[in-house]
């Protein structure tokens, strides 16, 4: 038989074609059987949004089983017992199932079919095992679809009473909806059919997920916050994460929000009430069970008060970003509908705009596997610029969904040892260990937790407190804390930025040589997370300083319109030089003798973080010809680009510009031009960035028309840009003995000069330690006259190991024990 597929002709895209698929579902009804027997086969489909097929098989040992209204706890007791069916998971009050297992030598399927038609039972269905051996539980009946979000409400409706089902619930994501399957068909077909409407974006079962919580809190009480700060008293001292150093540069920004998508929070708790975003009338409770998130379980609370726990209030906690704000949104993790983790994100999601950053915390597992909403809710989350953090898991074994998602930052946890968090860890927790593999991206501290609880008695004690809140589900809101920080310090940037910057700021080699070697590893991902590191790193470079004495820096040259023959004579030289001291320049002319003709090159400068009123200076010297006093015939110009060398526009210093382009061949400049042209001893330029924020390059371009060329070029020394102009030094030697001039480049990856100015000649020694304190490297340089000096780090410690990305202090001492200190952040 064939099935002709047909659409109504003349629809347009907002009105539904009701012709398409109708058919469809009639046709399906024909061929459907009775109940809810399983076909082989038949639970197969696939899914066209992330190109996954699903292929679902029936366990022999599980059943679910939807209850009628009527039926009471004596019935749903009485019919377990009829049958010999064990309870694994209790009864949902908001779907009515529960899950049972059911005798041994007795069949799932079997036993269902029989159960299913017993006084009180609305439905009973053997539980499903996935392709990736996952245990599925789905509602019978029941399916979920997302439509196009260009589609209204009313067309969605239409398509849906069209196809003979009901909505059961509207969810808060556009178009996502729970609804009936018509009456005859399998959820399977029904799932097989909305995938293929063109106006869906995806369908499942309506599945129900079950004991998601990562932790394990039952062990004994610890009353300090060993992971802001551990000084010995648990474990290992500085197995912390430096929280107390982040906080002297930042401590969070109430306009970037913690997502904490859990079991809710204690919303009048004395210690995060103050740090609550006001909700208005907006639903917080994904559960179902109301309006507002409040907490019933406890590990919510206590993951929000790891996050954003309020400092200096004299009582309680501190949250790793105290400053940031929280909004609590509340789902079902012990027992509930996997359609409310997926809304409870994509709600998150739709708020990024309003606020500076947005980072959401999962402190649960998908027990289940993969769920298509779910992913398609972090592939929101990411395509909008949301930093996601997951747990995971506790198993000690391989990764859970959702943390093997890309779109995620998968956080394990870490013990008071700098262990990865395993049965035989330090804190003699014996019961669990934290989940390993290729798609970790880091660990963060994650057991004997102290952090904030139900207030009284309604959550882990009887306090407003618990000591031993732990798992990776403690670990992930620590490590949201910190991405929060990143933020507040630097709202500019992306959530790859942000994914990036925790990557290369985490601590390695902190655990066991064969769990934690160098780079990243399967046990530790990138590292133990620092968010002293990490907010240094994120913090707006907001200046800029090269001397050329440490080589190109990050600078970079090219050809300007190479098609048309012209060339590129930027290079590194020593034959002029402006810097006190010092023998490196660029030059843009031949190595000897005069420049070339047919010259349209550029030398651009590495990416550089401005704030609004900064200012560019640098010195420059040149020898081309001009034509006259006013007319140029080779000149130079200056030009700033805000998006990454894609388009470049023309700077003007203060001073202008000495000539004008003019003339019968053009190129490489427009006719009227302002450039520079002729001769000229070094001098300085300065130049206002006004309108300028965020990340900038600066090119130095030089053109040249064709005609015999005289002179030596162009050279550029000693740029740097400031947010402060009347923080500029003058030329002369600082009145301290020893000053110490900023790293370059900073950050650096190969290796990057350590730069100092002394006042006066004697011996001097330059010691470069982490923030620990621990030497890495030094240097005994002997008598050095005055004037600048530097040293090259070429990325390795004394013993010529690599040295780990992170935050690293040099220090200069001369014969007089003046000292100054200079920073490096040191990145992969």
């Amino acid at each position: 038989m064939i099935l002709c597929l047909c659409r109504n002709q003349g629809k347009g895209v907002g009105k539904p074609a009701a012709g398409w698929i109708l058919p469809l579902f009639v046709i399906a009804l024909l061929f459907a059987g009775p109940g809810f027997a399983h076909a082989a086969g038949d639970a197969t489909w696939h899914d066209k949004m992330f190109q996954t097929t699903w292929d679902l098989t029936p366990r022999t040992d599980e059943i679910l089983l939807q209850y009628a209204p009527e039926a009471d706890s004596v019935v749903r007791a009485s019919l377990r017992n009829a049958y010999g069916l064990e309870l694994l998971q209790d009864f949902n009050g908001v779907t009515r199932v529960e899950v049972c297992r059911v005798p041994a030598g007795q069949e799932a399927q079997a036993i269902s079919e029989i159960v299913g038609r017993e006084y009180g039972v609305a439905a009973a269905v053997p539980a499903m095992i996935d392709q990736e051996g996952f245990t599925k539980y789905y509602i019978p009946g029941r399916v979920t679809v997302q439509f196009r979000k260009d589609l209204s409400p009313e067309v969605c409706l239409q398509y849906i009473a069209d196809a003979g089902s009901a909505v059961i619930k509207d969810l808060w994501t556009p178009g996502y909806y729970t609804i009936t399957v018509p009456e005859g068909m399998t959820v399977f077909q029904a799932v097989r059919i909305w995938q293929s409407h063109p106006q869906i974006l995806f369908s499942e079962p309506h599945y129900m997920m079950y004991d998601d919580a990562v932790y394990a809190p039952n062990d004994p009480y610890y009353d300090d916050q060993w992971h802001l700060n551990n000084t010995g008293a648990i474990g290992v001292a500085g197995s912390d994460i430096d929280a107390e150093a982040a906080w002297d540069l930042e401590k969070g920004d109430p306009n970037v929000i913690i997502s904490i998508i859990d079991t809710g929070m204690d919303m009048a708790h004395e210690d995060l009430a103050g740090n609550l975003l006001p909700r208005g009338s907006a639903d917080w409770d994904f559960s179902g069970a109301g309006t507002v998130p409040n907490d019933t379980n406890g590990h919510g609370t206590s993951c929000s008060g790891l996050a954003a726990g309020i400092q200096d209030n004299g009582i309680g906690v501190s949250g790793v970003a105290p400053g940031c704000r929280l909004m609590p949104l509340k789902v079902s993790l012990n027992s509930g509908e996997n359609d409310n983790r997926a809304d409870a994100i994509n709600y998150a999601v739709s708020r990024r705009p309003e606020f500076n950053g947005m980072v959401i915390s999962c402190s649960w597992r998908m027990s289940s596997g993969s769920f298509t909403a779910v992913e398609a809710a972090c592939q929101n989350a990411w395509d909008n610029n949301v930093v996601m953090l997951v747990a995971s898991g506790n198993d000690n074994s391989i990764i859970n969904y959702p943390a093997l998602y890309p779109t995620t930052i998968a956080v394990g946890a870490s013990s008071p040892c700098d262990e990865r968090k395993n049965p035989g860890s330090c804190d003699g927790e014996t019961w669990w260990g934290s989940n390993y593999g290729p798609e970790l991206d880091v660990v963060s501290p994650g057991v004997l937790m102290t952090t904030t609880d139900i207030s009284g008695s309604g959550g882990y004690t009887s306090g407003n407190y618990v000591d031993y809140f732990n798992g990776t589900s403690s670990a992930t809101p620590v490590a949201a804390g910190v991405c929060g920080l990143i933020l507040s310090a630097n709202p500019n940037l992306t959530n790859v930025e942000v994914r990036q910057i925790l990557r290369d700021t985490a601590e390695d080699q902190v655990g066991p040589a064969n769990e934690d070697g160098p780079g990243f590893d399967n046990y530790f991902g990138w590292g133990r997370i620092n968010a002293y590191q990490a907010v240094l790193l994120a913090m707006p470079n907001n200046g800029f300083e090269d001397d050329m004495e440490a080589g190109e820096g990050g600078w970079t040259h090219q050809i300007i319109h190479p098609s048309l023959g012209y060339g590129d004579d930027w290079h590194l030289s020593q034959q002029r030089n402006h810097t006190p001291g010092g023998q490196n320049s660029w030059k843009c002319g031949a190595t000897s003798g005069d420049y070339s003709n047919q010259i349209s090159a550029a030398l651009i400068s590495p990416s550089i973080n401005v704030s609004a009123g900064s200012v560019l200076r640098f010195w420059h010297w040149m020898d081309v010809y001009a034509e006259d006093d006013e007319i140029a015939g080779d000149g130079g110009v200056i030009e700033v680009s805000s998006n990454g060398g894609a388009t470049w526009q023309p700077l003007i210093p203060a001073g202008g510009y000495t000539h004008r382009w003019a003339g019968t061949s053009l190129l490489p400049f427009f006719d009227g031009q302002r450039v520079w042209s002729g001769s000229f001893d070094w001098r300085q330029e300065t130049v206002f960035l006004t309108g300028f924020s965020g990340s900038i390059q600066i090119r130095f371009r030089l053109g040249t028309r064709g005609a015999d060329p005289t002179g030596e070029g162009w050279y550029v020394d000693d740029v740097e840009i400031v947010a402060d102009p009347s923080s500029v030094p003058d030329e002369q030697v600082s009145r301290h003995l020893v000053e110490v001039l900023p790293s370059l480049p900073n950050p650096a990856t190969g290796s990057a000069a350590l730069r100092f100015q002394l006042a006066q000649a004697g011996p001097v020694s330059l010691v470069l330690h982490d923030i620990s304190g621990r030497v890495i490297r030094q240097w005994d340089l002997g008598s050095q006259a005055p004037g600048r000096h530097q040293v090259v780090f070429d990325g390795f410690d004394a013993s010529h190991r690599p040295t780990p990305a992170g935050v690293y202090l040099y220090r200069v001492v001369t014969k007089n024990e003046a000292s100054q200190t200079g920073r490096l952040v040191w990145v992969r």
